[in-house]
């Protein structure tokens, strides 16, 4: 995949299409279920992109903001961090630090970017029929 040239950051692959996974040398029947996935991926609650992309939020934390979007969790303050558990003043730094740094504002810019994209029809599961 890595040589598909649209590939400049870690979440490129959520903006592939099938054509350009084909053109990476999949197959066209994997490129679609690759797609569809990508699309199942951008409806995942934002607390989880989070963490998966190394903020620091502990789980008992991440349960109470399952709901939020990523614009939200994003201009959390410092205080809102340490009202959730399992966050005290150093982890509500890391935290905030993090979201704050520019390289990672740009992923998360792009990351709002795609998950606006999510379809208004449901994503198909696998084993549907189609």
């Amino acid at each position: 995949m890595l040589s598909v040239p649209e590939f400049d950051h870690l979440l490129s692959w959520m903006s592939f299409t099938p054509a350009q996974l084909v053109q990476a040398g999949f197959s066209p029947v994997r490129s679609a279920a690759m797609v569809r996935q990508f699309l199942q991926a951008r409806q995942l609650p934002a607390i989880r992109w989070l963490q998966a992309l190394g903020v620091p939020v502990p789980r008992q934390a991440a349960r109470h903001l399952r709901s939020e979007e990523l614009t939200a969790l994003s201009a959390r303050s410092l205080a809102d961090w340490q009202s959730l558990p399992g966050i005290g003043a150093e982890r509500a730094r890391g935290i905030s630090a993090r979201l704050q740094d520019a390289r990672f504002r740009v992923l998360l810019t792009f990351l709002q970017q795609q998950m606006a994209k999510i379809p208004q029809t449901t994503v198909r599961q696998r084993g549907d029929s189609e």
